[in-house]
C-alpha cells in the first residue's frame, strides 16, 4: 500500500488503498478565478506550470468559470487531462479536477449545483483500479461551511479514497497559517467527523 504523493502543501485526505503503480501525485490549488475573458492568461500560466510539477492529478478551486464554453477552452489548454467539474458563477465557486489522460480514464461524475463539490470516479489504465476523488471548495462563511459538512454525507453516494480541495477549516491548530484562527476553527469538528467516517487520513 501507498499513500498518495502532493507536489503541494495543500488540504488533501486519502483512504489507503493498493496501486501496484508508482504514488499519485496530485496539484491542489486554490486558482482564485479562471473564468471570464480576461482571465485567460492565468489559465495559460496554470497550464505552463503543469510540466514543472508533473501532476497525475489536479484539483483547482475558486474557478468562477460559469459556462460550457469557459470549460472548453480550458480543456484546451490542459489537453494532456480529462477534466470533470462543476461550475460556479462570475465571481465565486467552481471546481475543475484533471487527469493524466494516459492514465487515467473518467467512468463518470456528479457536480453539485452550486459549483462547490466535484465527485468522480475514475480508472487507472494499467490496474483498471476504481478509485473515487472529491474536489471540494467549502464555503468562507463559518455557518454555511459548517452546514455544508453536515449535508456532504448526502452527495457523496460513492466513499471517496481522495478528497482534496480548499477546506477553509483546519485540523490542526499549526495549519492556521495567514488565517484568522476562530474563524478556520468552525466546522472542523464536523470535516473530522466526516474522514472518520471515510476512513481518510489528512496528507
Amino acid at each position: 500500500e501507498k499513500k498518495v504523493k502532493v507536489t503541494e502543501q495543500s488540504h488533501t485526505s486519502i483512504k489507503r488503498f493498493k496501486m501496484e503503480e508508482k504514488p499519485i501525485k496530485i496539484l491542489n490549488i486554490n486558482i482564485q478565478g479562471l473564468g471570464m475573458t480576461r482571465r485567460g492568461l492565468k489559465s495559460t500560466l496554470f497550464a505552463a506550470t503543469l510540466p514543472i510539477h508533473e501532476p497525475d492529478i489536479f484539483v483547482i478551486t475558486e474557478t468562477h468559470m460559469s459556462n460550457l464554453a469557459e470549460i472548453r477552452n480550458f480543456e484546451r489548454i490542459v489537453n494532456k487531462y480529462e477534466c470533470s467539474y462543476a461550475l460556479g458563477e462570475m465571481r465565486r465557486n467552481g471546481i475543475i479536477c484533471g487527469f493524466r489522460k494516459n492514465l487515467f480514464k473518467i467512468i463518470d461524475y456528479i457536480p453539485d449545483e452550486e459549483g462547490r463539490m466535484v465527485i468522480t470516479r475514475i480508472r487507472h489504465r494499467k490496474t483498471n483500479q476504481t478509485i473515487t476523488i472529491l474536489g471540494i471548495y467549502a464555503p468562507a462563511r463559518e455557518a454555511e461551511r459548517i452546514q455544508f459538512w453536515e449535508n456532504l454525507t448526502n452527495f457523496t453516494i460513492h466513499n471517496p479514497h481522495i478528497v482534496a480541495g480548499d477546506f477553509n477549516c483546519i485540523l490542526r491548530q499549526d495549519h492556521a497559517i495567514g488565517g484568522i484562527r476562530r474563524h478556520v476553527e468552525y466546522g472542523a469538528d464536523r470535516f473530522k467527523t466526516y474522514m472518520t467516517d471515510n476512513n481518510l487520513t489528512p496528507i
